[in-house]
Parts: C-alpha cells; sequence; structure tokens
C-alpha cells in the first residue's frame, strides 16, 4: 500500500468519525464491555490532543518518512541473477515457502490488509471512546504511518529476495519485477499487527475492569488477524514465514507502545511526615 493511500484512507476515517461524534447523542445506558454500570473506568486513560504532545510522534514520522526517501529501493534482479539462484541456499525454516503460489491466498491477504484500516471505527461505536474520538484517531495515524516508514527502510536495506523467484510456477516478468526483492518483513503482516494489536491495547485500557471473556476476545481476535494475514502471504509465494513472523512482531509493538506512550503519567505524591520521640527523632517518607 502507497502513502498517499494511506493519507486518505486516514482522512476518510477522521471525517466519517467526526461527524458521527456531532450525530451521535451521548447515552449513559449500560456498558456492553463493562462488568458494572458502565462507570468502571476512574480516569481517561490517554492525554489530550495537543500539538506539542504530538510533537515527539509526527517528529518520528517526518524523520522516518526523509531516511525512507533517501534509501533507494533494491535493484531488480536480471536474468542471470534469477537463473542462478538456489533453493538450497534458503534455510530449511523458510524453504517451505519457495514452493508455494497461490492467487487466492494472496487476494485475500490483500482484502485483510485494507480491513483493518475499518478497526478504528470501532471507537466511535463505544460511548468511552467516542468522546476522545480525536486522538484515538490521531493515535491511528500514527500507527500506520509509523508502522509504514519503518517497514519500508527495512525492506529497502535488506532487499531480501521473494520466495516466488525460485518458483518456475511465477512469471519471469513477476521475477524481474522490482519488489521481488522486498520479501523482508512482510507489510500485510506488519499493518494488520500494528491496527489490530493497537485496537486490542485500547479498548481494554479504556475497560480495564472489563468481563474477561472480552478481554480474551479481542487479544485473540488482535493475535488471530495478524497470524492469518502471515500464512496467507507464504501461501501466495510473497514472503518467507521467517519474513511474517518478524513484520507480525514489528507491527505488533508498534501498535502496542504507540497508545502507551500516549498513556497519562500518574503522578506519585510523596509524603514526609516527621516523627519526634524519647531521645530520638526522625523523618518517614511515604511514596
Amino acid at each position: 500500500m502507497q502513502f498517499h493511500h494511506y493519507f486518505l484512507l486516514i482522512l476518510f476515517l477522521f471525517v466519517q468519525s467526526v461527524g458521527y461524534t456531532q450525530t451521535k447523542k451521548e447515552t449513559n445506558r449500560h456498558c456492553l464491555v463493562c462488568q458494572d454500570d458502565g462507570h468502571s473506568i476512574l480516569e481517561r486513560p490517554y492525554k489530550d490532543f495537543s500539538f506539542k504532545s504530538e510533537l515527539p510522534f509526527i517528529g518520528s514520522i517526518v524523520g522516518l518518512g526523509i531516511t525512507s526517501e533517501l534509501i533507494n529501493d533494491p535493484k531488480a534482479l536480471t536474468l542471470a541473477q534469477i537463473e542462478a539462484l538456489d533453493p538450497n541456499d534458503v534455510n530449511s525454516f523458510d524453504r517451505y515457502a519457495i514452493s508455494k503460489s497461490s492467487t487466492k491466498s494472496q487476494d485475500i491477504s490483500d482484502i485483510f490488509q485494507l480491513g483493518v484500516i475499518a478497526l478504528p471505527i470501532i471507537f466511535v461505536t463505544n460511548h468511552h471512546t467516542r468522546k476522545d474520538i480525536v486522538p484515538l484517531i490521531a493515535m491511528s495515524a500514527e500507527v500506520m504511518l509509523i508502522n509504514y516508514t519503518l517497514t519500508d527502510i527495512t525492506k529497502k536495506l535488506a532487499g531480501r529476495t521473494r520466495p516466488l523467484a525460485y518458483n518456475a510456477d511465477f512469471s519471469l516478468e513477476e521475477k524481474e519485477s522490482a519488489s521481488v526483492r522486498r520479501s523482508f518483513f512482510s507489510g500485510h503482516t506488519s499493518h494488520t499487527a500494528a491496527l489490530s494489536f493497537m485496537m486490542a491495547k485500547v479498548m481494554t485500557d479504556y475497560h480495564p475492569h472489563a468481563n474477561k471473556g472480552f478481554k480474551i476476545g479481542i487479544w485473540s481476535f488482535a493475535a488471530a488477524v495478524p497470524a492469518i494475514t502471515g500464512y496467507l502471504r507464504v501461501r501466495a509465494g510473497k514472503h518467507f514465514p521467517t519474513d511474517t513472523i518478524t513484520g507480525y512482531i514489528a507491527g505488533g509493538l508498534v501498535g502496542i507502545l504507540v497508545p502507551q506512550f500516549h498513556k497519562k503519567r500518574k503522578d506519585k505524591k510523596i509524603k514526609v511526615s516527621p516523627s519526634v520521640g524519647w531521645n530520638q527523632a526522625a523523618v518517614r517518607v511515604q511514596f
């Protein structure tokens, strides 16, 4: 997925979400995922949106974006290089992917990649997160852009050849494509992991006392989406297993850490109390 596709999708989500919050009336009805009457949240877990607080993330995105642009794409394989490729040079764990070539798996993985873009919409359907939709959509944009630029930089630096280049089922035209050397790591997998884990992280941060079944369900869903996507990418002959495993971990970390860095800091109060007794004096410090 290209950078401008991310921008358009983020803009669409932002407009739709803001419009939804303006037309949807706030209610205090029972929360479907809380154990009590919907007041289980002691405080809003994330900081209010402000340009100042977002500067580190904006700076990171700009810096990563510039770095990505400065790094050249790996050169396409020549015919001689393609003919010289030896499957035995691939480690035994990854060699499994060389014989795979499923167009159906590729198409389904593309659907997964686009489908997870809709996950932030869940933030406007829950009355706890709805009031913070602007910072949450901004956070979603940061997750997508940070993950995209990190993935792109890694692909360019690694220049790993995709398994399809070793497979006789693929045409010479596909093997000579410049994208054939962008195997490590899987962008589809990192993208789906970043957004699905972010969604689970945000929903559980807003619902610390949610039903156990909800927590198990939402984290299981978050873990399953990128796992299935990664499997499909291997079946399609686009990636080696290590490409998808690395993409899973990298995207998952971005999806969890970005919201974590947006959380409010709980300032610890220090109480100092003097204690005076017979022939002694002390100071008690309470954290």
